[in-house]
């Protein structure tokens, strides 16, 4: 987490920390598809 705040990314860009790869790409594509990055999951 530290890494990401030195890399410029604030407490509104980061979604979560995660346990499993599985999870967390679960909520990117939930994020991303609010976003409309990807028009489907």
């Amino acid at each position: 987490m530290g890494f990401q705040f030195k890399g410029s990314m604030s407490g509104t860009e980061i979604i979560g920390i995660f346990m499993t790869k599985n999870e967390a790409e679960k909520v990117a594509k939930m994020a991303l598809l609010k976003a409309g990055a990807i028009n489907k999951f």
